[in-house]
């Protein structure tokens, strides 16, 4: 018994449970484009750290690390403008008391992109020794 071609390449054939046939289609789809989606990209970077609101009075003894490395998560489509411009972070002095204290860096303190997650700061803190004029 021989393929009948003619039989297989019938309009009617693919025509029979359209409906079925779209709904698989279309699901197939919505999967594909959650997938696609959803994957996520972990990268370290080093960003600047910014001091803010420093009372005039006050100058630092022992000059705070200027950088510090972050492990971000973005999506792929954040990932691929994500550059180390976008990213800093940011300490606010102006409540600060004490001659030393230390400050606990929080994701917070890290000014970045919507859709971008800080998953680790390293160093976890800092220490800052202000002298008053």
């Amino acid at each position: 018994m021989a393929f009948n071609w003619k039989a297989w390449v019938s309009w009617r054939r693919w025509l029979l449970d359209w409906q079925l046939k779209l709904v698989a289609v279309a699901l197939g789809l919505g999967l594909w484009i959650y997938v696609n989606n959803t994957e996520t990209v972990k990268l370290s970077m080093s960003v600047p750290l910014e001091f803010r609101n420093l009372p005039r009075n006050a100058r630092f003894v022992r000059k705070p690390p200027a950088m510090i490395q972050l492990r971000l998560q973005a999506g792929s489509d954040r990932y691929i403008d994500l550059t180390t411009k976008m990213v800093k972070a940011v300490v606010d002095l102006s409540g600060i008391k004490e001659k030393r204290q230390e400050i606990i860096l929080t994701p917070d303190n890290i000014i970045r992109p919507a859709g971008i997650s800080v998953m680790e700061i390293t160093p976890a803190s800092v220490v800052v020794e202000l002298a008053w004029k």
